[in-house]
C-alpha cells in the first residue's frame, strides 16, 4: 500500500511543479508589464526628442533670421557712416580752401600795408 495516500492531495513533487509553473507565469507576466511600460517609455521619449527638435529647429531659424536682421542693420550702418565720413571729408576740404583763401587775402593785405608804409 504504498499509494495510501488520498489522490485528492497533491504529492510534494506536483505542489513544487506547480509553484514553479506559477512563477514562471508571474515571470512572463512581469515581462509583459515590463515590455509594456518600456514601450510606453521609447514613445514618450520620441515624443519628448521630437518635441525638443522642433524647438530647436525654430530657435536656429529665429537665430538665423536675428542674425540676418542685423547684419541688414550693420550695412546700413556702415553705409551711413561711409556717407558722413565723406560729408565730413567735404567739410574738412571747404575749410582749408577757406583758410588758404583766407591767408591769402591776409597775406595781400599785408603786402599792401608794407608797400603803403614803405612808400609814404
Amino acid at each position: 500500500m504504498a499509494d495510501s495516500q488520498p489522490t485528492s492531495q497533491p504529492q510534494p513533487e506536483e505542489m513544487h511543479w506547480i509553484a514553479l509553473r506559477m512563477d514562471v507565469q508571474e515571470v512572463r507576466q512581469d515581462i509583459r508589464e515590463l515590455r509594456s511600460e518600456a514601450s510606453d517609455f521609447r514613445k514618450e521619449m520620441a515624443q519628448q526628442f521630437s518635441e525638443v527638435r522642433g524647438e530647436a529647429s525654430n530657435d536656429r531659424k529665429n537665430a538665423a533670421q536675428q542674425l540676418s536682421e542685423v547684419r541688414a542693420e550693420v550695412r546700413d550702418f556702415r553705409k551711413d557712416m561711409a556717407q558722413q565720413l565723406g560729408e565730413v571729408r567735404q567739410d574738412i576740404r571747404h575749410s582749408l580752401m577757406a583758410m588758404l583763401g583766407f591767408t591769402g587775402v591776409l597775406a595781400a593785405i599785408i603786402v599792401a600795408f608794407i608797400q603803403y608804409r614803405l612808400a609814404g
